[in-house]
């Protein structure tokens, strides 16, 4: 018995003792599930964090809508500029809704000067201006148009050649025709990049912003140069 015993460890060590380039497959299956070389081959799934989509920043000109949470607001604190019939202007944030969304999203902030174009589904200024009168729903989105504010400097040789819509308290006047004849009419030919239009608004003239009546004097009374300052949307 002794005999065969050393018979079998050496059949044992000669077996161990393979042709060179081949592979011991058996030592790899005998490791337990538990052995390290196993658990290096196991993949590891990482969880994929969430990110956060924030909105893009508000063009300096344009168009751009934004979603204001009003639920601890009895008013969005807009007052505005109907001298428009389509487009009412924002001339002033008071406190509500849109003023505290202004202090969380700088970047969407709602300015001064911005049109309405829309109210959740509703437009037109008296439509609008009676939404903004009475208390806002639990969200309220808005479609604005931000203007882009040129300087038009003119030599008074003639009429402006423009009809404008204006009140006493209207944030200047908007411009609801330009006359060929006109000294506007001329301008735009010569910068066709800036050509103003009707629905622009002339908020100022020679660096003064002024009212209705008070903007139509200023021009009335501006020497041989004016400047104008427009609102283009």
């Amino acid at each position: 018995l002794r005999h065969q015993k050393s018979s079998n460890m050496f059949a044992f060590c000669c077996a161990a003792e393979e042709p060179e380039g081949t592979v011991d497959l058996n030592v790899t299956e005998a490791l337990p599930k538990t052995s390290p070389e196993i658990k290096e081959l196991e993949v590891t799934v990482e969880k994929v964090k969430e990110v956060e989509v924030k909105e893009p920043p508000a063009p300096e000109f344009g168009s751009f809508t934004v979603t204001i949470p009003c639920t601890d607001f009895s008013s969005l604190g807009l007052q505005i500029d109907k001298t428009s019939s389509t487009m009412p202007m924002i001339k002033e944030v008071k406190s509500g809704a849109v003023q505290k969304f202004n202090e969380l999203n700088p970047s969407r902030s709602i300015r001064h000067y911005d049109v309405l174009i829309s109210m959740d589904e509703t437009s037109g200024t008296d439509a609008i201006w009676k939404r903004i009168n009475e208390k806002p729903a639990e969200n309220v989105t808005l479609t604005i148009n931000r203007p882009r504010m040129i300087e038009i400097s003119l030599v008074k040789t003639g009429g402006l050649g423009v009809k404008l819509d204006y009140k006493n308290i209207s944030i200047g006047g908007v411009i609801d025709e330009i006359v060929e004849t006109g000294l506007l009419f001329k301008w735009n030919k010569e910068h066709p990049s800036d050509v103003v239009q009707r629905g622009d608004r002339i908020v100022g003239c020679n660096g003064k912003n002024c009212l209705g009546d008070e903007l139509l004097d200023t021009i009335k009374k501006a020497e041989k140069n004016m400047t104008l300052t427009v609102l283009k949307y």
